[in-house]
């Protein structure tokens, strides 16, 4: 029983990792976009 849920454990993690790696990028785009409509919107 232990090593079932050792491996689901450890799946787990490695989801969420996955996961808030994928957000992370979403945010750096997001900033991104927003910074270059402020710049095109400067002039």
């Amino acid at each position: 029983m232990g090593e079932a849920w050792r491996t689901s454990k450890i799946i787990e993690s490695k989801t969420i990792l996955t996961h808030w790696k994928r957000l992370k990028t979403m945010i750096l785009q997001y900033k991104n976009s927003i910074q270059n409509f402020n710049e095109s919107n400067k002039d």
